[in-house]
């Protein structure tokens, strides 16, 4: 899928196992850059997780979806979903800051809700959680349709969340 704006020209679409260590790369340079919103001890943690081998499991499991942004061929964002029965997580999704506010959080969302329409009838919601100081976040999830359901407090790592919810299918 390719946007249609006057920004910027990049393209959406599924990760493949080839694209495993510019996501890691990826992944680890704006993790590393989340300070204002998450603890050192969090981004230690997910540092660990997300290795090159973890996201190539993740893309070869059913029960997740991975997919891309790119501009020029270099992967510039990325989401990653799982799902459980006839819910689907947004686990995680990230722009390099060179690139956000350009519509590439918006395209991947819509690519997500557009695969698991097609592709998994027996999803009905999507759902994903967010730092309440994650003021970016929150208003891209807020413009994307989803709605806050909760707020968690004292959650990952202590900290306050705002749980979101989008029903894609009634």
């Amino acid at each position: 899928m390719e946007n249609n704006s006057n920004r910027i020209n990049f393209k959406v679409g599924v990760a493949e196992e080839k694209n495993t260590p510019h996501l890691a790369k990826l992944i680890h340079e704006i993790l590393t850059e989340m300070s204002q919103y998450y603890k050192d001890e969090a981004i230690k943690t997910e540092l660990r997780v997300y290795t090159a081998d973890y996201i190539q499991k993740l893309i070869n499991n059913p029960d997740f979806l991975l997919f891309k942004a790119e501009v020029n061929k270099n992967i510039v964002g990325f989401q990653i979903v799982s799902i459980y029965q006839t819910l689907a997580y947004l686990e995680w999704s990230g722009v390099h800051p060179d690139y956000r506010r350009q519509g590439i959080g918006r395209a991947l969302k819509s690519l997500t809700e557009e695969y698991l329409l097609k592709n998994r009838p027996d999803v009905h919601k999507i759902w994903c959680d967010t730092r309440v100081t994650n003021t970016p976040s929150i208003k891209n999830l807020l413009k994307n349709g989803y709605q806050i359901s909760a707020l968690l407090r004292k959650h990952w790592f202590g900290e306050d969340y705002y749980l979101y919810e989008k029903i894609i299918r009634p």
